[in-house]
C-alpha cells in the first residue's frame, strides 16, 4: 500500500532529513543527546540494489520514508536514479531516473526533495527538486559541472556546489538563481553560521574560504597546499570552524599520500592549529562537544581535541575510511 502524503513540515523528531542531519548544514553531524546503545542493533531489512548498481551516497530519512541515489556504472553506461522507499520495509515507492550517476546525499524539506547528479568527469549535470509524495520533478537546474555533495538549506535558500562551475545560491522554491560563485573546483557541502558559507576547494586552486551567505561575495580565502574534499564543519557556537584536506581521491591514491585536519578562526579565516595524518581527509569532520570526529584514508577513524588538534584516540578500520561519521 502507498502510504499517505506527508503533511509539508516532514522533520519529525525521528527524522535525519539532510546529509549531517540538519537541513542548515551548520552542525558537525552529531545526533544532539544520543547516548551508547547496550544493544547491538537489529537489521530489519535489506535492499539490493540491480546488478552494477552502487550507493555511493548517504541515506536520509524522513518519518515512514528512505531517500537514497543509485549509481548504474558499467561497460555500456552510467546514468543513476534517485528513489524512495518505504522505512517499515524498502519498499520501493517511487524513482526518478538521472542522466548520470548519483553520489547527491538528497535533502529533504516541506514535501520537497532536493538532489544532485553527476561525478567528477560529468560537466552538464542537474540539480532535482522532486516532490516527496510522488517523485514528479518540478524542476532542475543543468550546471556546467556535477553536483556530487548534498546541498545545503536554510531559509528558503539552496546552496549547492557545483564542481568546476562553482557555487550557486538558488531560491528553493522555484530554482531561480540568486547568486553564482566561480570559486574554484568545488565538491563540498557548506557549513552555515553567522551569515556565511564555508566551503573547500580542489583541482589547483586548493583553499578553504568563506563566502556571504546573501550575495555569494568572498569574505576570505585561505590557500592550502593540498585539495579540500572533505565537508568543513561549524562548532555549534561559532567559534570553531575545521576542515579536512589530502591528495588522495575516493578512487585513487597519491603514491606519497598526505592529508590534515586544518582548524580556523571563521569570522577571519586566521588559522589556529593544524593535525598533520598520513593520508588524505575526504569525508565530513564531526564536531561533538570538545572533540573532533575525523575518518583518515589510512584506515583509521581519529578522535581530535577541537581546542588544540591533538590525538585523543584513533581506532583501525580496517579498510580507508571513506564515509563520514
Amino acid at each position: 500500500p502507498t502510504p499517505a502524503p506527508l503533511a509539508p513540515k516532514d522533520a519529525g523528531p525521528e527524522s535525519w532529513p539532510a546529509f549531517r542531519g540538519l537541513v542548515s548544514g551548520s552542525g558537525g553531524g552529531a545526533t544532539p543527546g544520543a547516548g551508547p546503545s547496550s544493544k547491538p542493533p537489529q537489521a530489519r531489512w535489506s535492499r539490493r540494489c540491480v546488478a552494477d548498481g552502487l550507493y555511493l551516497g548517504s541515506p536520509v530519512v524522513v518519518r515512514d520514508r528512505v531517500l537514497v541515489g543509485l549509481s548504474l556504472i558499467n561497460a555500456l553506461k552510467a546514468c543513476g536514479s534517485i528513489d524512495c522507499h518505504s522505512l517499515a520495509d524498502g519498499t520501493l515507492l517511487w524513482s526518478c531516473p538521472t542522466r548520470h550517476p548519483v553520489f547527491c546525499t538528497p535533502v529533504v524539506e516541506a514535501g520537497r526533495v532536493y538532489c544532485g547528479e553527476g561525478l567528477h568527469e560529468n560537466e552538464d549535470s542537474r540539480l532535482f527538486c522532486l516532490d516527496l509524495n510522488t517523485g514528479k520533478t518540478l524542476w532542475t537546474l543543468k550546471t556546467r559541472g556535477h553536483v556530487e555533495a548534498s546541498p545545503t538549506l536554510e531559509g528558503g535558500r539552496l546552496y549547492v556546489s557545483a564542481g568546476g562551475d562553482g557555487f550557486y545560491c538558488l531560491e528553493a522554491a522555484s530554482g531561480k538563481v540568486i547568486w553564482h560563485h566561480l570559486c574554484g573546483h568545488t565538491d563540498c557541502s557548506a557549513a552555515l553560521g553567522e551569515g556565511k558559507l564555508f566551503v573547500g576547494t580542489a583541482y589547483g586552486d586548493n583553499a578553504v574560504l568563506a563566502l556571504q551567505a546573501s550575495t555569494g561575495k568572498l569574505l576570505w580565502k585561505q590557500s592550502q597546499p593540498l585539495p579540500c574534499w572533505g565537508h568543513p564543519a561549524l562548532s555549534p557556537d561559532g567559534r570553531w570552524l575545521v576542515a579536512g584536506r589530502g591528495n588522495g581521491t575516493f578512487g585513487a591514491d597519491d603514491p606519497h599520500p598526505a592529508g590534515a585536519v586544518v582548524a580556523f578562526d571563521p569570522a577571519t579565516g586566521k588559522p589556529r592549529w593544524r593535525r598533520k595524518l598520513p593520508d588524505s581527509v575526504n569525508t565530513s569532520l564531526v564536531i561533538e562537544g570538545q572533540e573532533i570526529l575525523v575518518g583518515c584514508k589510512d584506515g583509521r577513524l581519529y578522535c581530535l581535541d577541537l581546542a588544540s588538534g591533538r590525538t585523543r584516540w584513533s581506532a583501525h578500520c580496517g579498510k580507508p575510511v571513506l564515509a563520514s561519521p
